[in-house]
């Protein structure tokens, strides 16, 4: 079955909260949001006062958005790494009723997509992939900073230092249509960044939120163009499909 592929640089909310991505109820779609502002992205559930007021000038140059899919903040930047969005629908084959392991499919073809990037210097053991299957684990930190927790079909790449590294961070909305992965592949994670946009009343928890996440591309790899990851994590789901 083919899926509907779409490229998209404008608003970001618009873009969280455009229904149309199931344009059809039989089809699939893949759809990539290119980040043009450096953006928070809150879960459905987090708090509106998480983030400082909207008339403080630390906000200017910062888009805050809401997504309707749970689960902690996610930290964008331009040209920091690839956001897409994957619908299926009911009737599709990868439709799956439980909501865990619906996610698993989703983490092996993200996988797929970013082996042949990973070049770790000869004299370095090879980067080992691997797609998390089991239950949340990290679940207060996950809650307030997504890539502190580590959820089903979530995908880790062993780093240089020996400890795993999140790159792939999903979250999943349901309707009777079907479901919306929200995906986002990082390469350059430097969070730190946002914080004099979080309130002072979870500022110190956030900070260490962010400070306990393992992520980002693995520091001995060459880091791939923002435009290849995008193409070959596009091809991936696509064939998986």
């Amino acid at each position: 079955m083919v899926a509907d592929v779409s490229i998209a640089e404008g608003s970001a909310q618009a873009f969280l909260d455009d229904d149309a991505l199931a344009r059809d109820p039989e089809r699939p779609a893949v759809a990539v949001q290119r980040v043009q502002r450096p953006t928070l992205v809150l879960g459905s559930t987090q708090p509106a006062d998480l983030v400082i007021d909207a008339t403080s000038p630390e906000r200017a140059q910062w888009d805050v958005i809401r997504r309707r899919s749970g689960g902690g903040l996610v930290v964008l930047q331009p040209s920091s790494g690839v956001w897409v969005d994957v619908f299926i629908p009911t009737s599709h084959r990868r439709w799956d009723p439980d909501v865990n392991q619906a996610f698993h499919w989703l983490g092996r073809a993200m996988a797929e997509a970013l082996a042949p990037l990973l070049h770790p210097p000869s004299s370095a053991a090879p980067r080992v992939l691997s797609v998390h299957t089991g239950p949340l684990t990290g679940r207060s930190a996950g809650r307030l900073y997504c890539f502190a927790g580590l959820g089903p079909g979530e995908v880790m790449v062993s780093g240089p230092d020996g400890n795993d590294r999140k790159v792939v961070g999903i979250s999943q909305r349901r309707t009777r249509a079907g479901a919306r992965f929200q995906c986002f592949v990082a390469l350059r994670h430097d969070p730190q960044r946002a914080l004099p946009l979080i309130s002072p009343g979870y500022r110190e928890q956030m900070k260490d939120a962010m400070r306990s996440a393992n992520a980002g591309w693995p520091h001995d790899s060459l880091i791939p163009d923002v435009a290849r990851l995008e193409a070959s994590v596009i091809d991936a789901l696509v064939s998986a499909l």
